[in-house]
């Protein structure tokens, strides 16, 4: 029987590194466990999923709130405009403001706010990305707000602060055929994986993976 092939110095690393990763994750579940139990039960609440058998129409006191008090924090919107201390920059500064206008009204921020808000409502917490994006329209760029399922989002228990956390995983179930269109190199491991990990959704009724 021949001898194994030692492993390399980057296979170890590589290694070491999904290791500490999934540590972290596992440890990250435990503690969100509980929480994302807590925001399952606030959505059906919500929904008006009640478990008992009382068929009288009814409309859930959380709906009713989220859906009054949500317009009300996001009816005024928020515009940031220019102004010139110099009489020659007036014109310069309003042209300014209406590219600015034109970038919230194009960027649809009102919405997207909303369903910040919402969620923050509902789940009690919310998380927002905010970043710039290279590549929209050839490259002209747009700033974007995205709102994170708080669902899906796996934090550092240590820490007070969120900006401290030495880890966070943001695990959003994927059918298996886009996640191999997104890494064609790994399709076997992808597809070894399938099913096996902790909490996986597995397959469906229908037979398409997750």
């Amino acid at each position: 029987m021949a001898d194994e092939k030692p492993m390399s110095k980057d296979d170890k690393k590589l290694l070491d590194l999904k290791e500490r990763m999934n540590n972290d994750l596992q440890t990250s579940k435990k503690y969100m466990d509980p929480i994302h139990q807590l925001m399952d039960k606030y959505y059906s609440m919500y929904r008006n999923r009640w478990t008992d058998n009382n068929q009288d129409f009814q409309v859930s006191d959380l709906y009713a709130y989220v859906e009054t008090v949500v317009p009300i924090l996001t009816n005024n919107r928020v515009r940031a405009t220019v102004h010139s201390d110099y009489p020659d920059y007036i014109k310069h500064a309003e042209g300014i403001s209406d590219i600015l206008d034109h970038t919230y009204d194009i960027n649809d921020w009102d919405y997207k706010s909303q369903k910040v808000a919402r969620m923050a409502e509902i789940y009690r917490s919310a998380i927002a990305y905010t970043g710039f994006d290279p590549d929209y329209k050839n490259g002209s760029g747009k700033l974007d707000i995205k709102n994170i399922n708080m669902r899906w989002c796996y934090l550092d228990p240590a820490p007070t602060e969120f900006e401290e956390s030495s880890f966070f995983f943001y695990v959003e179930p994927k059918r298996q055929s886009e996640v191999i269109k997104m890494y064609p190199n790994k399709k076997q491991e992808i597809i070894d994986s399938v099913g096996k990990s902790t909490a996986s959704m597995g397959s469906d009724q229908k037979g398409n993976n997750w």
